[in-house]
């Protein structure tokens, strides 16, 4: 009688691709794992990522981008019969391709601007009430009376308010010193800010 030869599992070969290899910032990419010889566990590490590092027991993700250059992708897989890792330097450009606001802060009554920020928000419907749900990825610059906001592209032609703050010394709120009111977004947009 035969004996039935016994399988050995074998240690993993990490291997992944992604969907888009040059992408604007902000933008999404779709990341798959291709691991051969199966996976317990899998560990990415995407710098320039929303992400950054994380455990994945699935082999597809969706994965946002919010820094400009380019970047590694590590992707280390293991199994009861061992582990393995792969780099690949440089896998993913990441282009600065940002919506600009730019404007002039008019000051009549000559308000101090230092601990000032530029802020922006989106109109969200919570609970029934329209309120602005903030965009935390928005950088901004103030430079004298003018500023400079960029945004990622994916807000284009949404409805955007762009408000003048001052936050508080804990940082938990601010007061609004101006508004722009409801605007909506557009290429190199030109948007001044009064104080009243």
């Amino acid at each position: 009688m035969a004996c039935k030869k016994e399988e050995t599992q074998s240690a993993p070969i990490a291997d992944f691709s992604f969907d888009k290899r040059i992408i604007g910032v902000g933008d999404t990419v779709m990341i798959t794992n291709l691991t051969k010889n199966g996976y317990d566990k899998c560990y990415w590490t995407l710098p320039g990522s929303m992400q950054g590092t994380f455990d994945a027991p699935n082999k597809t993700y969706p994965i946002q981008y919010v820094k400009v250059g380019k970047f590694s992708v590590t992707l280390s897989a293991t199994n009861a019969a061992g582990s393995d890792e792969m780099t690949r330097p440089e896998y993913i450009t990441v282009n600065d391709n940002r919506v600009k606001i730019t404007g002039t802060i008019n000051n009549p009554k000559n308000t101090d601007l230092s601990n000032t920020k530029i802020g922006i928000g989106i109109p969200e419907n919570i609970g029934g009430t329209i309120g602005y749900a903030v965009i935390t990825t928005a950088e901004s610059v103030i430079v004298g009376n003018t500023y400079t906001l960029l945004l990622f592209r994916q807000y284009l032609g949404k409805q955007i308010k762009v408000q003048l703050l001052r936050p508080d010394a804990t940082g938990s709120s601010s007061t609004i010193l101006a508004t722009s009111g409801d605007v909506t977004l557009s290429e190199n947009l030109v948007l001044d800010l009064t104080i009243k």
